[in-house]
C-alpha cells in the first residue's frame, strides 16, 4: 500500500485518489472488482503481488478507510516537505539581499 500512495502522491493525485476511494467505499467489493478488470493496464506500474493485496485490502470496508488515511499522511508530508524546501530557498534568498 505505501509503494502505491506514493505513486499516486508523486504524480499529486491524491484529491481524485481519496475522492474515488470515498465514493467506492459502499461498493467496495464491486471497485476490488474494477481493479481486477483493469489490472492488465496497471500492472505494469505495480508489482503483481502487491497489486494483489490491494485488491484484496480495498475490497473491505476498513481497508479503504486505512489506504484514503495513508494517502492523506503522504500528501501530508509531500505538502510539509515542499514548504521546508521552499523556506530554505526564501532565506537563502533574503541573505544575499542582506549582503
Amino acid at each position: 500500500m505505501e509503494k502505491v500512495a506514493e505513486f499516486i502522491c508523486r504524480r499529486r493525485l491524491e484529491a481524485a485518489a481519496i475522492m474515488g476511494l470515498v465514493t467506492v467505499k459502499p461498493l467496495g467489493f464491486l471497485g476490488s472488482q474494477l481493479l481486477i478488470f483493469l489490472e492488465p493496464f496497471l500492472v505494469p506500474f505495480f508489482n503483481e503481488v502487491e497489486y494483489h493485496k490491494l485488491v484484496n485490502i480495498l475490497s473491505k470496508r476498513e481497508g479503504i478507510e486505512v489506504f484514503v488515511q495513508l494517502l492523506e499522511k503522504k500528501s501530508a508530508e509531500r505538502k510539509n516537505t515542499n514548504t521546508r524546501q521552499q523556506t530554505t530557498v526564501d532565506e537563502k534568498e533574503r541573505e544575499k539581499l542582506n549582503k
